[in-house]
């Protein structure tokens, strides 16, 4: 959401930087998430995308989430009529904090 990113403290912004979403170790009975530690950085890699194909992939993934669970809820077609309407969608769902943060000139 827009508030998340168009307000956020430097402290944050590391935490949201730093984090692992799915940490794999073999021998964990449980894989959760986890912060790196900023003190054992020594080079950061900044890889830029373009906007719109992040927008698609974060499609992509959220298909594949719902497809694996069968959720009958996602009323999302994959295809390209599917990912308009899902777009459509986030924009309403979106405007109304976008317009708060960015108000129209």
């Amino acid at each position: 959401p827009p508030s998340e990113y168009a307000t956020a403290t430097l402290s944050y912004f590391i935490h949201k930087c730093t984090y692992a979403p799915r940490y794999r170790h073999p021998n964990a009975a449980l894989n959760a998430g986890m912060n790196y530690d900023t003190s054992v950085v020594n080079r950061i890699v900044h890889l830029i995308r373009d906007p719109f194909d992040n927008v698609v992939a974060l499609f992509h993934g959220k298909y594949k989430v719902h497809h694996r669970k069968n959720d009958s809820g996602w009323k999302y077609n994959y295809n390209q009529e599917g990912f308009r309407k899902w777009c459509r969608d986030l924009d309403r769902q979106f405007l109304p904090q976008k317009e708060r943060l960015f108000p129209p000139q």
